[in-house]
């Protein structure tokens, strides 16, 4: 396996992995999860990962046979691991995913709590647990990503959360953020990108991937399972995100095709966030 070289300029800045649902049902075989892990582990030992986020529903049900199967796999990573709960987690308590989380790196503070951020070569990740039931976020939870926010004033910002933000992508009827107030943290000047999951979109038949009023919004498609428009088991890819930052303000998308063992160029996504944004 070789990661082909891209025609883009400048140094990267960050670079890391992201995939959406993990959480097989009904039986705890993490299949693909475990195939992501061994194929991120052979790509950093090839191009720097500086981490691997999750969007969230990673232990179905929040059960701990799916939770301790899960860990087993996780816990085979090379490089850090950063997650949040999505809505299977969210009704086994905030106790039961920070226990597991807890072992989940080498570093147990790299998850401190169901919503922390992350400061790297001049960039903020936030990722942010929706607390009302997984699905929606509550105004505490608006305020808290505000201050995050703005305790650091001049970082560009990439947000991962596990619903999608509203009227985002066509397909998601009424599984995305409700809380109007979400349109403070969209409006926010250093917000570039929002990650999120929970949708199972099928990257080949409906929009994953756009931009509104100056954010790019990326679907993380589910490792486990596809479900919009069709939950057919057939039709199932399991994808994940593999994202490089360069200090041009270039960002690369790619898409890696667990089932083809490659990248699929269909579903490479650029953009620029600006001119030398960490100059």
């Amino acid at each position: 396996m070789s990661h082909s070289e891209k025609p883009l300029h400048g140094s990267v800045v960050a670079r890391f992995a992201v995939f959406g649902d993990a959480e097989p049902k009904p039986n705890p075989d993490f299949i693909y999860l475990s195939e992501a892990v061994d194929t991120i582990n052979s790509l950093s030992r090839q191009i720097p990962i500086d981490f691997v986020a999750s969007v969230g529903d990673i232990a179905h049900r929040g059960t701990d046979i799916q939770y301790s199967e899960a860990t087993k796999h996780i816990t085979r990573l090379e490089i850090p691991f950063l997650a949040i709960k999505g809505n299977e987690e969210y009704g086994a308590g905030i106790s039961k995913f920070l226990d597991y989380a807890a072992q989940w790196n080498d570093t147990p503070e790299l998850i401190p709590s169901p919503s922390f951020s992350h400061v790297l070569n001049g960039m903020k990740f936030i990722f942010a647990t929706a607390n009302n039931k997984g699905l929606d976020f509550t105004d505490e939870d608006i305020d808290w990503l505000i201050t995050d926010i703005e305790r650091s004033p001049v970082l560009p910002t990439i947000l991962f959360t596990h619903p999608p933000a509203p009227d985002v992508f066509p397909n998601a009827d009424d599984k995305s953020i409700e809380n109007p107030r979400f349109a403070e943290i969209l409006s926010h000047p250093r917000l570039i990108a929002v990650f999120s999951g929970h949708l199972h979109l099928n990257l080949n038949r409906v929009t994953h991937y756009i931009v509104v009023d100056g954010v790019h919004h990326i679907h993380a498609p589910g490792l486990e399972r596809t479900k919009v428009p069709d939950d057919d088991p057939e039709s199932h890819v399991p994808y994940f995100r593999l994202v490089t930052i360069f200090d041009t303000g270039q960002v690369l998308v790619e898409t890696y095709d667990l089932a083809a063992k490659s990248f699929d160029q269909r579903h490479e996504i650029r953009f620029n966030i600006g001119n030398s944004p960490f100059g």
